[in-house]
């Protein structure tokens, strides 16, 4: 009996939700709203976007506190989704700094997920392109 529930505890524990802590400082964007959506983000209006919290700048500075099931793409966006800044959710206390102006030069910290992904991004980027012209060339030939 005992046993069971220390299983139970585990698979509930390991299946749970991670929590996050987002603070986003930014230049420019005083009394502005913004919102954290669960998607990368796109002009496509096919694609739903979901918003998952949302806030306004007060002295630069607004704060998301809150639970995610994965480590995906989400972005913070304005009332427009022409302009938006893509991260990883990550566990922990990120910081997010920026310009209103030009959200999408932001930058993330304290973020293992999101340094990972900026490391990597170009080794990924290269071998995709490298794919690519190899497919290409054997469509051709």
């Amino acid at each position: 009996m005992k046993l069971a529930l220390f299983f139970m505890l585990i698979s509930f524990f390991a299946n749970g939700q991670n929590s996050y802590s987002i603070s986003v400082k930014m230049k420019n964007a005083e009394g502005k709203k913004i919102f954290l959506k669960d998607t990368w983000a796109t002009n496509d209006p096919r694609v739903k976007t979901n918003v998952y919290d949302s806030g306004y700048f007060v002295n630069g500075l607004v704060n998301f506190n809150g639970n995610f099931e994965d480590y995906k793409y989400y972005n913070l966006s304005f009332e427009s989704d022409k302009s938006f800044f893509p991260f990883i959710m990550d566990t922990g206390k990120i910081m997010i700094v920026g310009d209103a102006s030009k959200i999408y030069q932001s930058e993330v910290y304290s973020s293992i997920q999101n340094a990972l992904e900026k490391k990597y991004s170009v080794v990924v980027d290269s071998f995709f392109f490298i794919r690519e012209q190899f497919q290409d060339s054997l469509l051709t030939n």
